[in-house]
């Protein structure tokens, strides 16, 4: 499998909780190494987490000690102008009563230190943030602040979709089981000059790839406007430089950790 849009970006976490168990197996599939930098409270989710695959010298986990108290520790203790892209992952305290406000307030914190660090050095730091946000009645907050290269995940509320979409069409579920499961299907996103310097329409794209691949085409991101735009209409001509968004069965393999 290619992994063109992988290559040459250089990935940072920081914060550590139950999830990054699956965002590190996403990074496995790749192997691409992580690098974490977590506080002593977050540090704790780290014996937590039991790898998925073997691990290797390429993706093995780096864990670094970071208590984020201010903006000078953050640049002592993280190489920021060596990230493309930097997650910040809510804080979850093991088998605490810790609410999502709190989670969403440690979160945010660190989100505004990163993008004063950036906004004084923007020649030297060039990465873009990504965060979620636990409780959604923080979105307005977070919708405020002035970060073109900045985006969030409201992981609440996509729980909550799927399972009112489930209840209302039984069966749905099954759709995200197999789309999210380990070993299952992959999602991908690559150019349709990887496959052709032609203005396609979307309709021939989809049904060579099936046909060539067994992948399925489900959308694009307009090169223009960079809107992802998903079942378009069937006439819809694809330029060269959007990029396909498309299912595909994943090449990985689950394998045993002995203990």
């Amino acid at each position: 499998k290619t992994k063109e849009k992988e290559q040459g970006e250089s990935i940072e976490i920081i914060g550590m909780n139950s999830r990054l168990l699956y965002v590190n197996e996403e990074f496995e599939k790749i192997e691409k190494q992580i690098s974490i930098y977590a506080n002593k409270s977050d540090i704790k989710w780290a014996k937590k987490i039991s790898p998925t695959n073997s691990q290797t010298k390429k993706n093995e986990i780096m864990i670094h000690a970071c208590e984020f108290s201010s903006e000078k520790e953050i640049i002592e203790k993280i190489p920021l102008e060596k990230f493309d892209k930097i997650l910040v992952l809510s804080s979850e305290e093991i088998s605490s009563s810790v609410n999502d406000s709190q989670e969403d307030t440690d979160t945010l914190f660190k989100i505004l230190k990163l993008i004063h660090l950036k906004k004084k050095n923007p020649d030297k730091y060039k990465y873009q943030i990504l965060c979620e946000i636990q409780n959604p009645e923080n979105e307005e907050i977070v919708k405020k602040i002035p970060e073109s290269n900045f985006n969030y995940v409201l992981g609440n509320l996509i729980v909550a979709k799927i399972l009112s979409m489930e209840l209302i069409n039984p069966g749905i579920l099954q759709i995200y089981e197999q789309l999210l499961q380990k070993g299952g299907i992959d999602l991908d996103i690559k150019p349709l000059s990887s496959f052709t310097n032609q203005a396609l329409e979307f309709q021939t794209i989809l049904e060579n790839l099936y046909k060539q691949k067994n992948w399925i085409l489900i959308g694009y991101i307009d090169s223009n406007s960079q809107l992802i735009l998903l079942n378009p209409k069937k006439d819809k001509i694809i330029k060269p430089e959007d990029k396909l968004i498309y299912l595909e069965e994943s090449e990985y393999k689950i394998r045993k950790v002995k203990a």
